[in-house]
């Protein structure tokens, strides 16, 4: 089962290196890794041109619009694979990702459009955050990664994180993203489905060798902030949430 990976970056010329290197490295290698590059001044580009040769078919694509939504949305368009996986520009994947999300899809993708990936905060693909606020985070977001899992195991999903996803993509409801709003593409693409009464088309990857690793907020305030941002959005919700 072929996949691709779609990565929609900003900024990302220090950690891109790094999840790149995490799926050169992988058991399985992607069929083709997209990047969707949105006007990054940090070098991005260049950072991917001048690293190691890498073992997949790379592409790198200018974000046509403004914002992650915009370039998720063509990464997907471009896929050739009927699976998509996306994951953030900052995020590590072990050893045996790609296989495991292949062994899952194989089994039950039929009856799936889209599928949540095992995620947790940490600062590196294997072992605990390195300092006791990125465990006090880590403890956080795995409540809420709970909650998510189990609404989706009862039939009623009503969240998902764009930071580990697995999309069918002819079913990406790419025009129904609420682009007017900075962030969210996670939460308006599950509500489409929803919206669609196609809420038992949504999955979750039960194996712990598909687990993201994404990073933790540095400081208090950083982590304020991005709570500020997901509470902002709530009111644009759509009733099917």
């Amino acid at each position: 089962l072929p996949l691709t990976v779609v990565l929609p970056v900003r900024n990302e010329a220090d950690a891109l290196p790094k999840l790149l290197a995490d799926l050169a490295a992988q058991t399985r290698l992607p069929h083709h890794v997209i990047v969707v590059d949105d006007a990054s001044e940090d070098g991005t580009v260049e950072a991917i041109e001048h690293g190691e040769p890498w073992p997949f078919p790379l592409t790198v694509m200018t974000n046509p619009g403004q914002g992650k939504k915009a370039g998720l949305s063509s990464g997907i368009r471009a896929c050739t694979t009927t699976w998509a996986i996306g994951v953030d520009g900052d995020t590590r994947l072990g050893p045996e990702a790609i296989q495991a999300i292949a062994h899952s899809l194989s089994v039950q993708g039929a009856n799936w459009d889209m599928a949540l990936l095992p995620l947790r905060i940490a600062n590196v693909p294997d072992g605990p955050p390195h300092t006791l606020f990125g465990q006090l985070q880590a403890l956080d977001f795995a409540a809420m990664q709970g909650w998510a899992i189990t609404a989706v195991q009862r039939g009623k999903p009503a969240m998902a994180s764009g930071g580990g996803w697995v999309w069918r993509c002819s079913a990406f409801p790419h025009d129904r993203l609420r682009p007017e709003l900075p962030s969210g593409d996670d939460v308006f693409a599950l509500a489409a489905l929803l919206e669609d009464g196609r809420a038992d088309r949504v999955g979750w990857v039960d194996d712990v060798r598909a687990m993201v690793s994404a990073a933790s907020m540095p400081s208090l305030t950083h982590l304020l902030d991005q709570r500020i941002r997901w509470g902002a959005k709530t009111a644009q919700y759509p009733d099917a949430l």
